[in-house]
């Protein structure tokens, strides 16, 4: 069996022959998964921004609003995951190292209290 196209080293349908490794293989996978899951059930963006121009005045909507729910899934939302999917997979090594994971916890810290500190000046 061949292990091209695999990190692990393992074969690609190592999952098959061992239904333990399929349930590791189905759990390493859920962050792609829950990411695509996120995007498509989240179609605020769409309705109201995107689909009201191109959705007939008159007449049934069901088709078109399909058609470009379609659109957007296929054409946008799943190259977008993939490509966030695949950035991080190549800068995992880069992100975990501790200095570079301090940084942004300081820097994301620091966005978060300046968020809290233009709140409370702007509340009432």
């Amino acid at each position: 069996m061949s292990s091209i196209g695999t990190r692990s080293g393992t074969p690609r349908n190592a999952g098959w022959e061992n239904p333990g490794n399929t349930l590791k293989i189905w759990l390493a996978h859920r962050p792609q998964r829950g990411s695509l899951l996120s995007i498509a059930a989240n179609p605020k963006a769409a309705v109201f921004a995107f689909y009201p121009e191109f959705l007939p005045r008159h007449g049934s909507v069901l088709v078109p609003a399909l058609a470009l729910a379609t659109f957007q899934v296929v054409v946008i939302d799943t190259p977008y995951c993939a490509g966030i999917v695949l950035l991080a997979d190549r800068i995992r090594p880069w992100l975990a190292r501790a200095e570079i994971r301090l940084g942004m916890e300081r820097v994301l810290g620091a966005v978060l209290v300046a968020l809290g500190i233009e709140l409370a000046a702007t509340t009432r």
